[in-house]
């Protein structure tokens, strides 16, 4: 059930409809640490996809302290060079960078831009677009 709580969260968030894709995203992620504790990869995946709904509600403040838990659980699980902490390396560069908080989203961008060129390569779209976000950004 909680994976189907998840892509319906997924598919709401799409149509913009955050506010019921919140809901059911913390549904799932309940469901997930109620299975297997709070530091398993569902739950990051979890924590990452509410991260994003609430940037884009613009609560910018939970999104980074729902970011932060999401990287933290996966550096555990994943590593620290793997494109999904660069995935979030980026979307917490956003939220710095839409909180004016310009040095720390330099030193996520290009974090997130070493891990991508890497680990999936120069032209892949995840490093374009990091890179992209990373130039509009400025020095």
């Amino acid at each position: 059930m909680a994976a189907d709580l998840s892509v319906l969260g997924a598919v709401l968030a799409g149509q913009e409809r955050f506010e019921e894709a919140a809901a059911i995203v913390s549904e799932a992620l309940a469901l997930w640490r109620s299975r297997y504790g709070n530091r398993h990869y569902e739950v990051a995946v979890q924590l990452h996809n509410l991260a994003v709904i609430q940037q884009a509600q613009g609560d910018c403040s939970s999104a980074e302290a729902t970011l932060g838990e999401a990287l933290a659980i996966k550096r555990v699980v994943l590593g620290e060079s793997h494109p999904e902490i660069a995935a979030i390396l980026n979307n917490l560069a956003t939220v710095y960078s839409d909180t004016g908080r310009r040095r720390e989203a330099r030193e996520c961008y290009d974090h997130a831009i070493e891990i991508f060129t890497q680990t999936v390569g120069e032209d892949h779209p995840s490093t374009v677009t990091c890179i992209r976000n990373r130039r509009q950004l400025g020095d």
